[in-house]
């Protein structure tokens, strides 16, 4: 089972699941809130989002806040639209009697840009989108925790990996460098993550 209910997106979220400290306690409902991974998804719930490789959207609520914002081209599209339906009243809700088969990352399989190596999601873009979603929502404060958080993580990992003079050091080094460079480059190039209007 892919995780599918999930929290929104946040400052606690995001470290817990960068650091893997999610990974590694998942019966914790404190660690493993990201993805409700101490729960059994054998109940319907309420959740922050619901991945939108498959989502059901009432017609009425297309009608009240239209459809996915466009400016995010992959990554995080579902995330805002949940948001903003929650914004106006309405529930997000996981049904766990309702089933599909994702093949997760065929949206980056064939390219040449750099990928995560644990979720196949192009970085660049994944960055992009990530921080426009703050910038709409929250501001700049989050947009700047949000790098923050990744420039930190990615510093631990390259100091860490200093003393390891192996193939896996030395690739994890190589991987921390493209990313802080990339989290930068993200920063400067897309304006903070400016989306112009929030509405």
């Amino acid at each position: 089972m892919q995780p599918s209910a999930r929290m929104l997106p946040g400052p606690l979220n995001k470290t817990l699941h960068i650091s893997g400290l999610a990974a590694r306690f998942p019966r914790s409902k404190f660690f493993g809130r990201v993805d409700f991974s101490w729960w059994d998804h054998s109940t319907p719930r309420n959740v922050g989002w619901v991945v939108g490789a498959f989502f059901l959207i009432r017609s009425e609520l297309i009608d009240e806040i239209g459809g996915l914002d466009e400016r995010y081209f992959l990554y995080f599209e579902e995330i805002d639209y949940c948001l903003a339906a929650k914004k106006n009243g309405w529930d997000v809700i996981y049904y766990p009697d309702v089933k599909i088969v994702h093949l997760g990352g065929q949206s980056s399989v064939r390219t040449g840009e750099k990928i995560s190596p644990k979720g196949r999601q192009l970085l660049s873009v994944r960055l992009k989108s990530e921080f426009r979603y703050y910038r709409k929502w929250f501001g700049i404060i989050y947009v700047l925790l949000s790098a923050g958080i990744e420039i930190i993580w990615n510093c631990i990992v390259f100091v860490r990996n200093c003393i390891r003079f192996s193939p896996t050091g030395t690739t994890r080094r190589h991987d921390a460098r493209i990313i802080i460079r990339l989290i930068i480059s993200t920063l400067m190039t897309d304006r903070f993550g400016n989306v112009g209007d929030s509405s």
